[in-house]
């Protein structure tokens, strides 16, 4: 008789909703596509596989508005700016502070 240990299938990393704010090896980003992501600072895209990350904190889907509160985690000014909410931003700017915050990754 052999005692093997098996490993099973690795768990699918928690992904984020599309428009999601998340942060990513200490970068703040945006869920454009379920395979992009835009950084907010620089307003570059990158594809992106989440299984290839690991998510090290949960920001409980928070909104922009309340994460430094909460978290004590900020988002820059410069960075609010390039957060993408719907075609209504333009006429109300302020529904931006509600997009929720996911989570932070790390590389695995």
């Amino acid at each position: 008789m052999t005692n093997r240990f098996e490993e099973g299938p690795e768990e699918k990393t928690p992904e984020p909703k599309t428009l999601d704010i998340i942060k990513i090896e200490g970068r703040w980003a945006q869920k454009i596509t379920p395979s992009l992501i835009k950084f907010l600072d620089d307003n570059s895209a990158m594809q992106i596989d989440f299984n290839d990350y690991k998510m090290i904190r949960s920001f409980r889907s928070s909104p922009v508005s309340i994460i430094e509160k909460l978290f004590g985690e900020k988002i820059g000014d410069a960075e609010r700016k390039n957060i993408h909410w719907g075609p209504e931003q333009d006429r109300y700017p302020h529904l931006k502070e509600l997009v929720e915050v996911f989570g932070e990754y790390v590389k695995k």
